[in-house]
């Protein structure tokens, strides 16, 4: 079953009797914002990453089918009151590890398809790993520990020490640096993206807190703090925040109103949904499973998944 309770066999059958089409067609008006994180240049690739080929075949789709926008001309259509231009979608890539630009930007210019990039204003070229990689690597070695909903809402100090611990029952020695699959993009690789012209920075804090556990001070610092040192760091301005994880539980009201106070144009979230004129600019929703296939990808992208909620009245923003 997916997210909303769509079947394979239903989902072929769609797709086979035109009715991924006709979904498009029923929700031309609508935005998306499509969200990924890790990319792999192996096939098959590696569990929570998106293949080269996958990738490729998913771009392909996009071209062919809709109108690929930068998330800031979408914000600023929202701005001025517009809806936006029919098809438009906006590709977006969470917390800036490097095999974004190994491995996606260079078939983002295949393709000619803008997207932007996430970071960490406190994370990129310090040779830290993020927690949830370091969780995922000691995963690699041994079924059990922590688990991930445990760690996300741990005040970091003890987010760290419970990892550190755990790695020390697994007798498993975490690199000092994070290995190449882990790590994140340097001030030198965010700025040639930046020359070439495809690829818009935006903030995701600085150190990946989970906003809804911090206190108003330590969030308006993750959340204005990042534009300001990105800016400063980069020479261009940082017009768009991410919610670190993304969830309605993971940010509050309040953290909504700072990403509008600090000057950003939009703010992405990641509860599932379309972007319309209605939308609220500085929550918006997006389309983040791992997509494994076309056919999952085009379930989300194409509309069969938006119209079924709607369908069942399940929220899609």
């Amino acid at each position: 079953m997916s997210g909303g309770g769509l079947t394979r066999l239903t989902l072929a059958a769609a797709e086979r009797s035109g009715g991924f089409a006709l979904a498009r067609r029923l929700t031309a008006r609508p935005a998306r914002i499509v969200m990924y994180h890790h990319f792999s240049a192996a096939a098959p690739a590696p569990p929570g990453r998106t293949a080269a080929h996958t990738f490729r075949q998913q771009l392909r789709h996009l071209r062919r089918h809709f109108r690929p926008v930068r998330l800031i001309d979408l914000a600023r259509r929202l701005a001025a009151g517009e809806a936006p231009e029919a098809g438009s979608v906006a590709i977006t890539v969470d917390d800036g590890h490097a095999n974004f630009l190994r491995v996606a930007e260079p078939i983002l210019r295949e393709f000619d398809v803008p997207a932007t990039l996430f970071v960490l204003s406190q994370r990129s070229n310090s040779g830290e790993w993020l927690w949830v990689d370091k969780w995922e690597y000691l995963r690699q070695h041994a079924d059990s520990g922590p688990r991930l909903t445990e760690l996300r809402h741990m005040p970091p100090a003890d987010r760290d020490h419970c990892l550190a611990a755990h790695a020390r029952h697994l007798g498993v020695a975490l690199p000092e640096r994070p290995p190449p699959a882990y790590e994140l993009v340097s001030w030198d690789e965010l700025k040639r993206a930046l020359h070439g012209g495809l690829v818009d920075v935006g903030s995701h804090t600085r150190t990946h807190r989970i906003l809804a556990d911090a206190g108003r001070d330590e969030a308006w610092r993750e959340i204005d703090g990042s534009k300001r040192e990105l800016e400063q760091r980069l020479g261009v301005e940082v017009a768009t925040f991410c919610f670190p994880n993304g969830h309605p539980a993971d940010y509050r009201a309040a953290q909504v109103e700072m990403a509008a106070r600090a000057g950003y144009a939009c703010a992405v979230a990641a509860h599932f949904g379309f972007v319309t004129e209605r939308s609220n600019r500085f929550a918006l929703p997006r389309m983040g499973r791992v997509f494994g296939d076309l056919s999952s990808f085009r379930r989300d992208l194409d509309g069969p998944e938006y119209l079924w909620r709607r369908l069942r009245g399940q929220p899609v923003w």
